[in-house]
């Protein structure tokens, strides 16, 4: 097992890159207190390096305690209790509670990491849903199966099997279905700095269906990308751009499509200047029932202000819709400041509309 963290094996050149990837690797493991790792050259005997990894276990069982606030959902707060070596399997056990006013999850994960390597596993969650916002209410329990493996330094892989049981309304449209969904996705990052990249790359595409012959409600099949690019650009600036695609297919076309299921837009992480999940197709009295397909995307210019702080101008677009031929971008543009703590960015973003008087 602890064979599956080391970057490098017996008999292999020398690298302090190597020593540095391992060094990574253990203390991300989420397991260990204090990770030192040297190396005695002047003791080197027959062209090969001792090197010495010292160790000191973390509790494996543990409660954090979390509370924020977003622009999307307001005040929000969490209780998560972990144990990374459930049974004294190496396995790890996950449950948390998520509150804020409009969305309540709670859910369980138990994860058993593959003997060899660090990014592959296989996993089993459950996680129960409550959801009231302005535009649609939903209910739902979902539960997965997901065997991960690595494809690569950057790539993982996954194939899984979802069950979704969901109680929705959105305007006047009403969805109570079950669906049965195998999928894959493959997902990567790249970052130069977790915390404040200035160079880097991270995708995440997913592809599920199902059909009545699963036992479903209706039969789909459906896409989502999702990505992101950083670059590094003179003078202290850092260009950031984003971009989210979905889209769905159904073999009933007059079927309705779960509103679990539907794609909205508007948000912080969507299109700035528009309330959290306020754009999409509407019914009859105007209300947002949600979109069979989506697209979204941002253009952010950022200047650095010394090591922790920075100033951004954006534009973003999108929108969710069904048809691809009726697609209606919605515009919005804005500034911002940054300030990147050592737990992660601070962002206070203002935004206005493009185009809406």
């Amino acid at each position: 097992f602890f064979g599956r963290f080391l970057e490098f094996k017996p008999g292999d050149i020398f690298s302090h890159k190597k020593i540095g990837l391992t060094q990574r690797n253990l203390i991300n493991a989420d397991r260990f207190r204090n990770v030192t790792i040297r190396t005695d050259k002047e003791s080197a005997s027959g062209h090969r390096i001792p090197v010495e990894i010292r160790l000191e276990p973390s509790k494996p069982k543990r409660l954090k305690l979390g509370a924020g606030f977003e622009t999307d959902i307001g005040l929000k707060g969490s209780i998560k209790y972990e144990d990374v070596n459930f049974l004294h399997t190496s396995h790890k056990f996950e449950s948390q509670l998520d509150l804020s006013e409009p969305i309540q999850v709670v859910g369980a994960r138990y994860t058993i990491p593959d003997v060899k390597d660090i990014r592959s596993f296989s996993a089993l969650s459950l996680n129960i849903k409550r959801e009231d916002q302005t535009a649609f209410f939903t209910e739902s329990i979902t539960a997965e199966f997901e065997r991960a493996r690595s494809l690569g330094r950057v790539p993982t892989g996954s194939l899984f099997v979802q069950m979704l049981k969901e109680r929705s309304d959105a305007g006047d449209e009403r969805t109570n279905t079950f669906s049965l969904l195998p999928g894959c996705r493959l997902t990567g990052m790249d970052y130069d700095d977790v915390v404040r990249p200035t160079k880097g790359y991270r995708y995440s595409t997913e592809l599920k269906g199902t059909h009545q012959a699963l036992g479903s409600d209706t039969g789909l099949v459906q896409f989502i990308g999702d990505g992101g690019l950083v670059l590094s650009l003179s003078g202290g600036f850092t260009l950031l751009t984003r971009a989210k695609v979905g889209a769905t297919a159904q073999n009933e076309p007059n079927a309705d499509l779960p509103i679990a299921l539907r794609f909205f837009a508007g948000g912080d992480q969507s299109v700035r200047g528009y309330a959290y999940k306020s754009l999409g197709p509407k019914d009859a009295d105007g209300d947002v029932v949600g979109g069979k397909n989506l697209f979204t995307g941002s253009v952010e210019l950022e200047r650095a202000i010394g090591k922790d702080w920075g100033i951004a101008a954006f534009y973003d677009t999108g929108n969710a819709f069904n048809n691809f031929s009726d697609m209606q971008l919605v515009q919005a543009a804005g500034m911002g400041v940054r300030y990147y703590s050592p737990i992660g960015p601070i962002k206070l973003d203002v935004a206005r509309q493009i185009g809406v008087r």
